[in-house]
């Protein structure tokens, strides 16, 4: 039993015991393979642009050694003259990219001449650049230099229309271009004759100056009265008053005249009853009412005076006198008038009649007939700048009422009220220039921007009685050199 115990014991004793042996596990390896680096694409931008006058075909991103198309196309009145960065000046261009690149298509205005040439009669005067003894060089759009061209008859002759080389006519006988460009039906080289004919009789010319009164101003300007009889005497005689009143205050300038009876040295006055027909129809034609108006045969004053106004014994037979006088004064100021704004040419002789009557007939007209300002002068002072607002005026009571907020602008700003007066009448009516904007003009004159005016209107209350002038300004005081 001993010995079987015994055996067992060995084996183990003997197994565990081999110090000398290490056992491994085996190593698995594994090879991998590098691909090849897969090849570079290399872009280039390509940048088109275009210069005034034309547009080209878009640019982008192409791959190297792509060949691109390029095109240039020019606007209407221009033409292609080649390209930035090239040597090309062919419209189309074939651009292979090795690198970044940018090409801009250059433009031009397409230039002609315009030929002016006087016929028989006359003559034409040429204003602005670029011109030489002949004609002028323009070019075909509205963007190009300014000038004006005038067609200018002879004694005895009138300007008949101008004629172009391609068949189109004229009758304006002053051009201004660029504006006139629209109307001539060619790209190439123009002719333009100034066409004159003999002129019909003049009936204005042919009035025997020798039997009608009249008025003869300081500096020499000439008022002729043409009078009918159906006008009431104490009427007439009022007018020679306040002809001689106005005469002896305000000095209308006498200008060289272009053309018989043109309004410039000297003016014929035709005043009747409006309660018969006109007796001047063969001289002045079918024209009526009060303006300073004009034909062929030249400028003259209009004085229809409403039969209602001797009925009910209305002021305004005698203020419309001074209104038209007053815009004869304005005509003449400047050689070239003042650009065109409605509330200082109408709102001024409305304005200088009122004057009138409260100096000379102690009667406030602003406050009884030029009361009905409506808001639109506030809110949209700018309306007041032409005649498009027929049917709102009363009396220009809204033109009057923006003048005098003009001269209280004024006032603020440091102006007496005489000085500010002066500003209206005189500094801005004898300012008249060639080629200047309403906007540069009244900056000039009056010290601030015609828009920084219209704004400051708004703060106003459209009532006359918030910008009436004192009741003891003077005419004198206002128009004394």
């Amino acid at each position: 039993m001993k010995k079987l115990f015994l055996i067992p014991i060995l084996l183990l004793v003997l197994f565990s015991c081999s110090p000398d042996e290490e056992t491994e596990a085996p190593t698995n390896t594994v090879q991998t393979t590098t691909p090849e680096p897969e090849p570079v694409v290399v872009q280039y931008t390509l940048t088109i642009t275009a210069s005034e006058g034309g547009s080209v075909t878009d640019g982008g991103t192409f791959d190297d050694g792509t060949e691109v198309t390029i095109t240039a196309t020019p606007n209407e009145g221009y033409q292609f003259i080649g390209w930035e960065e090239s040597a090309s000046v062919s419209e189309t261009l074939i651009i292979t990219l090795d690198s970044n690149k940018t090409y801009e298509a250059l433009f031009e205005l397409i230039p002609f001449n315009i030929l002016f040439i006087s016929g028989d009669g006359g003559s034409i005067k040429i204003t602005g650049e670029n011109i030489d003894e002949q004609g002028v060089e323009l070019s075909n759009t509205i963007n190009q230099t300014e000038i004006s061209v005038e067609a200018i008859p002879e004694l005895g002759y009138i300007f008949a229309g101008w004629i172009s080389n391609s068949g189109d006519t004229f009758g304006a006988g002053k051009l201004e271009f660029p504006s006139y460009y629209q109307f001539l039906n060619s790209n190439n080289n123009i002719t333009l004759n100034a066409s004159f004919v003999e002129a019909p009789p003049n009936p204005i010319s042919e009035l025997d100056i020798s039997n009608l009164e009249g008025i003869q101003g300081r500096d020499g300007y000439n008022f002729y009265y043409n009078i009918s009889d159906n006008l009431p005497i104490d009427w007439i005689n009022e007018f020679k008053i306040i002809m001689g009143n106005l005469n002896s205050v305000v000095h209308i300038t006498p200008r060289v005249k272009t053309s018989p009876r043109d309004g410039k040295d000297e003016m014929h006055i035709f005043a009747w009853n409006s309660n018969e027909e006109s007796p001047f129809t063969a001289i002045i034609g079918n024209y009526g009412g009060a303006c300073i108006c004009g034909n062929q045969n030249g400028s003259y004053m209009l004085l229809e005076i409403n039969s209602n106004e001797f009925i009910y014994n209305q002021i305004h037979r005698y203020s419309v006198i001074a209104h038209e006088y007053f815009h004869a004064y304005q005509i003449n100021a400047s050689i070239v008038q003042p650009p065109y704004l409605k509330y200082l040419m109408e709102g001024g002789a409305a304005t200088f009649e009122s004057l009138y009557l409260q100096q000379y007939y102690s009667f406030n007209y602003f406050t009884n007939d030029q009361k009905n300002t409506t808001d639109l002068a506030t809110n949209s002072p700018a309306f007041f700048e032409t005649f498009n607002d027929q049917g709102i005026e009363i009396n220009y009571a809204n033109s009057v009422f923006i003048f005098l907020t003009l001269v209280k602008e004024l006032q603020k700003r440091g102006d007496t009220e005489i000085q500010a007066f002066k500003r209206v009448y005189i500094d801005w009516w004898k300012s008249g220039r060639n080629n200047v904007s309403k906007e540069t003009l009244f900056l000039e004159v009056f010290g601030f921007s015609i828009s920084d005016f219209y704004e400051s209107i708004g703060s106003y209350s459209a009532d006359i009685n918030t910008v009436l002038p004192s009741e003891s300004l003077r005419l004198q005081d206002i128009f004394t050199d």
